[in-house]
């Protein structure tokens, strides 16, 4: 069973502002980080049909996008919310890490919400909107790095050295 109903607390964006996914067709956007929550006004978003992707964008410049079949991973809260009758969740403005004991991670606020259609995707293969996607997130692009302590990435420069290298290799 999948959320129906989600109620966003936070300032409506004009579309025109918004910086978009392409390949994706943005109807709505929010703006829930550093707004007022309790003079903010309430949006309800249906989600009932399922026909909507979800683009969490958070102040760390994490980005999670899912749709209302898949939210329960980021918001495990949500399956609590999905007994009630109504089947509304209301998107709460900050996600804690799990593992919060020695203060590595902590709150994460959610600074936007983009609201997507689902039309799009299937037109538009969803091979093709991922590979968009992650050209827009990895800025740097593929290859070797150098990592400095500030975990800034620069370029590998194959200069030798007398002290080791350690080689990181991340894949999915």
């Amino acid at each position: 069973m999948k959320i129906k109903n989600l109620t966003v607390k936070g300032e409506k964006q004009t579309l025109a502002a918004v910086s978009t996914t392409p390949g994706l067709e943005l109807i709505d956007s929010y703006k829930i980080s550093g707004a007022n929550r309790d003079t903010q006004k309430t949006h309800a978003i249906d989600l009932k049909d399922n026909d909507k992707l979800l683009e969490f964008v958070f102040d760390d410049g994490t980005t999670w996008m899912c749709d209302a079949a898949t939210m329960h991973e980021l918001f495990p809260e949500v399956e609590i919310s999905k007994r009630a009758a109504d089947s509304s969740f209301e998107l709460p403005e900050t996600i804690s890490g799990t593992n919060t004991e020695r203060g590595i991670f902590g709150n994460i606020a959610l600074k936007l919400l983009n609201v997507f259609s689902k039309k799009n995707v299937i037109e538009g293969g969803i091979g093709k909107i991922a590979d968009r996607l992650e050209d827009k997130l990895m800025v740097d692009g593929e290859g070797l790095f150098r990592l400095d302590k500030q975990f800034k990435l620069s370029s590998f420069d194959n200069k030798a050295s007398e002290k080791p290298f350690l080689l990181f290799i991340h894949g999915t």
